[in-house]
């Protein structure tokens, strides 16, 4: 349901030109809340489907053009730090390792990134 929601959103914006910043604010809302959602299904590892999921949703809301959007780059830094994590601890057990190491690379710098894009917004919310 919220999956379609946030469809529903994302067509209304791309319809009504007026209160932009209204609507992207609930844009990226909705694709944080669907994201968390996705995750509080989980019990302990994301399959891939689901990470893939939790990924579009957060990034969705990193492109959002709304200032200070801390809360869509945490989230993005964490879910891709997860992911890293996850997939290297499953590397202990497989042969894979140089396709693993590459996807474990990309997590890790799409986690960096998004944890000093945050930290950066963070600090400009508190600057005068």
């Amino acid at each position: 349901r919220l999956g379609l929601l946030c469809k529903v959103v994302d067509l209304t914006t791309q319809c009504v030109g007026h209160k932009k910043a209204q609507n992207e604010l609930l844009r990226v809302s909705c694709w944080l809340r669907y994201g968390d959602w996705k995750i509080a299904l989980c019990r302990s590892t994301l399959t891939d489907s689901l990470a893939t999921d939790v990924l579009l949703s957060y990034k969705r809301a990193t492109d959002a053009d709304v200032p200070n959007n801390y809360r869509a780059w945490h989230s993005w830094a964490l879910i891709n730090f997860r992911l890293a994590e996850q997939i290297r601890g499953n590397d202990k057990s497989s042969s894979s390792v140089t396709k693993s190491s590459t996807i474990v690379r990309s997590h890790v710098i799409a986690a960096v990134k998004g944890f000093v894009r945050a930290i950066s917004v963070g600090t400009k919310r508190w600057s005068a």
